[in-house]
Parts: C-alpha cells; structure tokens; sequence
C-alpha cells in the first residue's frame, strides 16, 4: 500500500528550512569592505581607462560635428545622445571615481576638438584675472575671456557633482535590489562598456561619412580652432582675402597663405590683425590691417612691400574697426572707431584722407554686427555716400574727403535709440531707408530729395530694392512689399513669415526676394506671391545666401551647407563643414564654393551637381 502523507499543523520542518535559507542569502550576502573596493579599483582601472579613452574620442567626434549652436535642435539631439551615453556608462561601471571621470572625458574631448590645446590659456587666464578685469574696466569692456574660462571650470566643476550624485544613486540602487557586491562594476559591466561605446564611435562615423555629400564634394580643409578662446561666444571672424590662385587669411596670431586649388599652405608669418571683416574679400595682393600699421606683402607673404602708420594720435581710437576695397581694389576704405574714416590708395599704403563722419563712439569689436550691416555706405566714381548716426547722411568727395552734401533726419533718435538709413542706388538716385516708415528718394549728385513714401508699416529690415518710380523691400515681421516711391501707394504686399519662428533671426536678400526664417526659405515669385522652397524643420539657417543663376546655397547654425535649384525646389546636394557657420560663411567661386566657420576654419567644395 502506498503511503499518504499526512498534513501536520507542527511547524517544526518549515522553521528548519527557513533558517536554512536564511543561512543561504548570509553567504551569498557577503559583507564588501573598504578593501575590497580598492581591490576592485585596481582590477578595473585597465578596463576603465580603455573606457575613458573612447568617450575622449566620442567627445572630439563630436565637438568636430556641432559646437551646441543655441539655433540649432540638433543641439538638443546632441545633448541628450550626451546624457544618455553617460547613464549607461554609470549603469555598466558603477564606480563613483571612475563615472566622475567618464563625464570629464567627454568635456575634454568637446573642449580639444574646439579650442585644441585649451589647458594652458585656461589656466593663464584664471592666473591673470586681475590685470584682465583692470583692462576690461578701463575699456568699459567685459572680460570675455574670463567669461570663457569662468564657463568652461564652473561646467567641468558641474558635471563632477552631478555624476558623483548620480553614480550614488545607480550604486544603491543596485545594492539595495541585487546585494551589496553589486555595488561595484564587474569585468563584464566595463566590457560592455567598451563594446557599447565602440558601438557608438562606429555608428556616429558612419552617420557623419553617410549622411552628407562631403566624401564628392570636398576638396581641401584647413582647420583652426578657436583662439583665443573667447571667441567661441564672440563674433569676430577672421580675415579672408581671395586672390587669383591664392587665399591669404589671419587669426589672432598669424597669417597664412595658401593655394587656392589644394588648399596647402605655402607660407607663414606671425602677424596680429587690428580689424574685424565681414565675410571675404577680393584682392590682388595681401593688404592687411594690423593693430599698428598697414600692411602690404607681396602674394607669397615673404616679402612686406609697405608699411603705412595709422595717422591718429589719440591711442584708444588708433586702431581701425573695419575696411573696403574700393575702386575696384585700386583704394582702400578704412573704418576707425569714434566715427573717423580714411582713404588709402591700396597700391602704394598712401593716406589720402581722414575725416571724422559720424559720432564719436567706441564700437564693439566682439560683437561687431552694427557696424558691419550692409546697407551703410555707398561708392560712387567720384564719392561716398554714408549712413551716419542720428538720421544723417553725408556725401564725401574721394579726392579730399570733402563734404560735398549732407542731409539731417527731423528725427535723429526713436525710442532712445540712434536713426540710420539703409542706401541703396540705381543709375544717378539712391534711397534712404529708415525704420520709421520713410522712404526718401535722393538725387546722387547733390542731394536733394525726389520723392518720399511715409507709412508706419515700411519698418524696413532691407535696404530697397528698386528702378525708376517702383521699388520693394521686406518690412518687420516678414511682409514683403512692393510700392509706388512717390507717394508709397502700395502696389503689392505678402507676408512671408505667417508662422514666425521668433527665436532665431530673418535672413532676407531683396534683390532674389528671397527670406529665410528657422528651416524655412521661401521667395516672393514674380507675381508677388510667397513660395516655400525648403522646409527643414532640423535646421537653422542663418548664412546670408549665395546664387548662382537659379541655384541658391544657404548654410545652417550647425555646419550644413544646402545647394538648392529654386524653381524645382530640389536639393542637389548639402555637405557638413566641421564647425559653426555665421551670416558671412559663404562665398562663390568659379567652380567652387568656399565655406568657413566661426572658429577660422576654411573649407572648398566642388559647388557643381548633376553628371
């Protein structure tokens, strides 16, 4: 017969066997020591600095690919992959020190690739604070290079404390549900570390090789980082000049000349510019603006053919703001701060002249947008016409700086701020454009005005466009219109902008109606109709566009630039510069299309499509 079990209320057996589970969890439950962790540090550190080795090279990557433009959203999607990457790496290492320093990686790699060598003026400037505060106060300046540096600890001293917190948190997390020697990371967690982050190298070098033209399209590079360092949040870009084989081109340091086909440096020389320029310029031979003279060499940069003084006296208005080629290169237009003017004769380093045309204020050479806007000033055969503060225009004769005319605004100030006009000409008349709403017709020739349109919405953004008696022009918010100049009757009018996007700026060219706002680029067609050409709602664009025929080429915040064909809307082609763009980044060649970035950086690509 078989035996029946039979159900017994004693709890003997089951006290029995829960004591020795109990026993079972206590061994498996072993006490970590403080030595142990050493121990386990010591064992991992092989592993861990393999580890520490791939985000620094992520981070280069990375830096190489964005510098975080607060235009862009793919600053955002960059971010976060960021913060992601940090987080698995918390979870496989588990190591406060180590996860600490796997944050730090990252920072050093972005910092490398952006400013390279970054260590030693960070630390001279932290070492000097006090002579660069005294020199910013006397130049009632900020000391934008302890802005940099005071940014680039505080993140570093930030991101040391959060990945402290959060490796404690990932730690108890998995002592509190897995036991106490799940506290530190194993072999296997670091391995899959290492594997996860190669995972991450490889894919984010295919998608920076696969998802531009780059590979077809670029030609050469020559690569600059930011320096000094405050010009990463500054904007003063640097000196390009467009020879007929050459480009000659500065930093803060030196100039360099190179083969305008390969791109290679042909030579070298220290030299420390004095002006901040807008976009490139064409020359014939190097004619550069240092800090104490004019500089003319010859078109290999070994030889200095002239050296003309800055006539000034004065030391803080002795160093010129800016300069234009004019008579086709022959002469030289030199703006110097607190409203002085020259005219040199670019073949010989001559002064012809110097007058002071405008008030006499101190201009912001790191921010330098205002007195770089197009529209400002215009050349005649025989004379400049500028756009002075306070509503006044002057005439000046190129011969002697003379004033042959001048007209004063009724209104010099709106709001507290100085009135300007954007000029613009056609044949023997120019226009003066104020944000008020007035648009003034002039005759060139001796300044009288011819007709005048007055409205309230002509808050102009453009300089007009126009012929005989019509002109247009994109106003405030995006409205494009089209009017009679004498009496400002209407003829035509569209807003481009329906859904603004207020956050980033409007790019506009009136003479190919084109506007430009966040990803969006449309233009105002020959029957006064908006038209969206591209809608890219991952980009920014902000680089002034460049045409060729119907082709248009705009660069992003990012880096991307676009070739676009603007009847059929289609995208022939868009490559990825290496670093951020600004309004000025564009310029065409024959064959090609030069781009350069924020940081100095020069990049040519082949602007031809199709077979």
């Amino acid at each position: 017969m078989d035996e029946i079990p039979i159900i017994s209320n004693n709890p003997i057996n089951f006290e029995t066997k829960n004591k020795q589970a109990q026993k079972t969890n206590i061994k498996s439950s072993k006490k970590i020591t403080f030595k142990d962790n050493v121990i386990n540090w010591f064992y991992m550190l092989p592993l861990a600095f393999v580890v520490f080795v791939q985000l620094y090279i992520f981070g280069s990557l990375l830096g190489a690919q964005t510098t975080f433009s607060i235009f862009s959203f793919s600053s955002l999607i960059y971010l976060g992959i960021i913060l992601a990457i940090l987080f698995f790496i918390q979870m496989m290492m588990r190591s406060m020190l180590f996860s600490m320093f796997a944050g730090i990686a990252i920072l050093f790699g972005l910092f490398n690739a952006w400013f390279g060598d970054f260590l030693i003026p960070l630390f001279d400037n932290i070492k000097n604070i006090s002579e660069i505060i005294q020199a910013a106060w006397s130049k009632k300046s900020l000391p934008y290079e302890l802005l940099v540096s005071g940014s680039m600890s505080a993140l570093l001293v930030t991101i040391i404390i959060a990945q402290f917190f959060l490796s404690l948190i990932i730690k108890s997390f998995f002592e509190i549900f897995f036991g106490k020697e799940w506290g530190n990371g194993r072999v296997y967690g670091y391995a899959g570390a290492i594997v996860f982050m190669l995972f991450i190298q490889l894919t984010f070098s295919g998608y920076r090789y696969y998802s531009s033209d780059n590979s077809e399209k670029l030609i050469w590079k020559h690569e600059l980082k930011y320096n000094p360092i405050e010009k990463f949040i500054s904007k003063t870009p640097n000196e390009y000049l467009i020879g007929e084989d050459k480009i000659w081109l500065t930093d803060s340091k030196n100039s360099w000349c190179l083969d305008a086909k390969t791109g290679k440096v042909t030579s070298k020389r220290s030299f420390r510019p004095g002006v901040v320029h807008n976009g490139f310029k064409r020359s014939s031979l190097p004619v550069f603006l240092g800090n104490d003279a004019l500089y003319v060499y010859n078109d290999s940069l070994n030889i200095s053919l002239y050296k003309t003084d800055y006539p000034i006296e004065l030391e803080k208005v002795n160093v010129p703001l800016t300069s234009y080629e004019a008579d086709e290169g022959k002469s030289l237009l030199v703006f110097f701060d607190y409203g002085y003017v020259g005219f040199y004769g670019a073949e010989n380093g001559n002064l012809l002249w110097l007058k002071q045309i405008d008030l006499p204020i101190a201009a912001n050479r790191s921010f330098p947008d205002k007195y770089l806007e197009e529209g400002y000033y215009l050349e005649e055969k025989d004379r400049f016409i500028f756009s002075c503060n306070n509503g006044i225009i002057k005439c000046l004769s190129k011969e002697n700086g003379n004033e042959l005319w001048q007209y004063e605004h009724s209104t010099p100030k709106v709001n507290g701020i100085s009135l300007r006009a954007l000029l613009s000409k056609s044949q023997d008349r120019f226009v003066a454009a104020f944000k008020t709403g007035e648009i003034f017709t002039f005759n060139i020739s001796d300044g009288k005005k011819l007709y005048q349109s007055i409205d309230p919405h002509f808050e102009v953004i453009t300089p007009v466009n126009f012929e005989h008696l019509e002109g247009d022009f994109f106003a405030k918010n995006g409205i494009y219109y089209k009017i009679k100049l004498d009496g400002g009757i209407v003829i035509s009018t569209e807003n481009t902008l329906k859904q603004k996007n207020e956050y980033v700026p409007v790019i506009c060219d009136i003479n190919n109606r084109i506007i430009i706002n966040g990803g969006k680029i449309t233009k105002v067609n020959e029957n006064g109709k908006a038209e969206v050409i591209l809608n890219e709602n991952r980009r920014t664009f902000i680089t002034q566009p460049k045409f060729d025929d119907k082709i248009i080429y705009v660069g992003s915040a990012d880096g991307w630039v676009y070739c676009i064909h603007t009847g059929s809307a289609h995208i022939k082609w868009k490559v990825k510069a290496d670093g951020e763009l600004a309004e000025d980044s564009l310029f065409i060649l024959k064959n090609n299309i030069l781009v350069k970035t924020k940081s100095g950086s020069l990049f040519c690509y082949n602007k031809e499509y199709g077979n």
